[in-house]
């Protein structure tokens, strides 16, 4: 079974529309900035190399969530066909 979420979501053509047009409004780029900076604010401070590890993965992990959601309709383009590799000798 494969598991393709992000698929799924963007078979269905009204969801795709409706997260575009949500993703690009000034009110979602500030609630996401806003709960992004929220939790780099809550974390506590530390002198211990193991907690600072640890909020620094609590970080890029919300990062990565966000760049995710963001990019949760876009399609991805597929990648052009490389040249051949071997020359062509008969011109």
């Amino acid at each position: 079974m494969n598991f393709t979420p992000k698929q799924r979501f963007q078979e269905n053509k009204q969801y795709t529309e409706a997260h575009r047009e949500l993703v690009v409004s000034d009110r979602f780029r500030a609630a996401a900035e806003s709960a992004l900076l929220h939790l780099v604010m809550d974390l506590s401070d530390c002198s211990d190399p193991a907690t600072a590890a640890a909020n620094w993965h609590r970080i890029e992990g919300a990062r990565s969530y966000v760049r995710s959601i963001i990019n949760l309709g876009e399609v991805g383009k597929a990648l052009p066909e490389p040249p051949p590799q071997n020359l062509n000798h008969r011109t």
